[in-house]
């Protein structure tokens, strides 16, 4: 962790750790406790004059002195807080997704047949798009390997971490997927990668087995001469 030069604490306010709690649901995000004998409210980034929001998390106790002493790093402290701030986004989300209602209208005129119409209320669903003959949308062994690749990388990068409960680490595989595709969409300038061409496939398994490869673990394999993937004439998927 970088040093962090010490400024002036900055005034927590009751506001914000109200907010604070509500968004921890009154639970210690790494263990649990929810009657703490007190809670700690922490500076991810160690600047205690930094007390924004994003900035800051509620733990217990015993929890702010694993951090302090360095056995839950910075980063692990900055990838729960992020989970938290997804759980939150994704329960309002829900809330406001667009509903799908049946309705029932009777046809008039001389057919006198009953049609069911679906009727959206709020946002339209996506158009469904056929994928382009040439594409890897339109291979499945391509289109499948390259989801294999892509959650081999997420399985290597998400390796050592440290999970709360299961709910927590399936939040966290989602977080990994969506910055893998996000890269892959912005690299190969595409709005999925089902519109790459099978021409540029290969390219594109590339990009994900040298980030593989580029992992802890898939160093460790390299150097013990274990394979990290098949490759796309061995897989069977």
């Amino acid at each position: 962790m970088s040093e962090v030069t010490a400024k002036p604490r900055k005034t927590i306010t009751a506001v914000l750790k109200k907010k604070l709690q509500q968004e921890a649901n009154s639970m210690c995000p790494f263990c649990g406790n929810s009657e703490p004998g007190t809670w700690e409210f922490h500076h991810i980034d160690s600047d205690r004059g930094n007390s924004t929001y994003e900035n800051m998390i509620m733990v217990c106790g015993g929890c702010h002195n694993r951090i302090t002493k360095g056995e839950l790093s910075e980063a692990d402290v900055r990838l729960k807080k992020t989970m938290i701030m997804w759980e939150l986004n994704s329960a309002r989300k829900k809330t406001s997704t667009s509903r799908k209602i049946k309705a029932e209208n009777l046809a008039l005129g001389n057919t006198g047949c009953k049609i069911e119409q679906n009727v959206y209320i709020g946002h339209m669903p996506p158009p469904r798009v056929k994928a382009a003959p040439d594409s890897i949308g339109a291979n499945a062994k391509a289109r499948n390997y390259a989801n294999y690749l892509a959650r081999k990388l997420c399985e290597y990068r998400m390796k050592g971490k440290i999970f709360s409960t299961e709910e927590e680490r399936k939040h966290a595989q989602k977080d990994y997927m969506a910055a893998i595709w996000k890269k892959v969409k912005k690299d190969f300038e595409v709005t999925s990668y089902t519109a790459i061409s099978m021409e540029n496939c290969e390219e594109l398994f590339q990009h994900f087995k040298t980030l593989i490869d580029k992992t802890k673990q898939g160093k460790m394999n390299k150097g013990r001469g274990i394979k990290s993937y098949f490759l796309f004439e061995e897989y069977d998927g």
